[in-house]
């Protein structure tokens, strides 16, 4: 097991419950139906969700296919996911653990492979990607939300920042990046489009457990930034009095 997949079990269980609280407060309708409607669900699917954390997208889309597997390296976040679809009687779920690198299952078994809000903590992005389009049949879609890199003049304060506030970062990926890999695999790229999803700073370092003196540096940093100070790279702004940044959320949606 590489260190980077134990800093994100670390992490992840820690984070486990309050992020569950976290995907409920940015699972708002709107940034739901941006997914599900580009989707083109039949019912007929059997789908697998990559890094599933909490299953808050994978329980989303149950519904409205034949069986979800949900699959994760944390188990933690996966017995959260079960207790909530459990809560609410979501039964055409399955649980499985396992590193999205080497994934345990056959080659094209599956009509669509999702992740969401994920990519940015792999260290080799690239290798799940091709494990992601191994495990999918042909003709099947690849789903991936995920937050979009900032513009290349502020990209790596941005991910400074993030993996300040969360060790298990590695790196926000481009849509360039991602529309290459699609490339690389022999996908072709049916949609993509991304939008802006307010954040509030404090909710955002609330879910990593961000105290102390860690979490005023945050503060002040974010507030200089507002007031023409040094750059944070997330463009922050005071609503309500409040500070809150924009995560640039990218969809995008493959054919194998």
């Amino acid at each position: 097991m590489s260190e980077q997949i134990n800093k994100i079990i670390t992490e992840f269980t820690k984070q486990a419950e309050t992020f569950n609280e976290y995907q409920k407060a940015f699972s708002k309708e709107e940034y739901n139906d941006f997914a599900l409607s580009n989707m083109h669900l039949d019912g007929s699917e059997n789908v697998l969700e990559v890094a599933a954390g909490t299953c808050a997208f994978g329980r989303l889309v149950a519904p409205h296919v034949r069986h979800v597997t949900e699959f994760d390296v944390t188990e933690a976040m996966l017995d959260v996911g079960k207790k909530e679809a459990d809560k609410v009687g979501i039964e055409n779920v399955s649980f499985v653990l396992g590193e999205a690198e080497n994934m345990p299952f056959a080659d094209a078994t599956f009509d669509v492979v999702m992740s969401r809000l994920a990519f940015h903590h792999f260290e080799t992005p690239e290798t799940v990607y091709k494990e992601m389009v191994r495990v999918l049949k042909p003709g099947g879609k690849l789903v991936i939300i995920d937050m979009k890199a900032r513009d290349e003049n502020l990209r790596k304060t941005a991910d400074d920042l993030e993996r300040y506030r969360d060790p298990s970062h590695v790196r926000c990926l481009s849509e360039d990046e991602f529309t290459q890999m699609a490339k690389d695999a022999s996908l072709s790229v049916e949609f993509c489009e991304t939008i802006a999803v307010p954040v509030s700073a404090e909710a955002w370092m609330d879910v990593t457990k961000v105290e102390g003196s860690k979490r005023d540096r945050i503060r002040k940093r974010m507030l200089a930034d507002i007031n023409g100070g040094e750059k944070t790279g997330v463009d922050p702004y005071l609503k309500d009095g409040k500070i809150y940044f924009d995560h640039r959320w990218m969809l995008m949606i493959c054919r194998k």
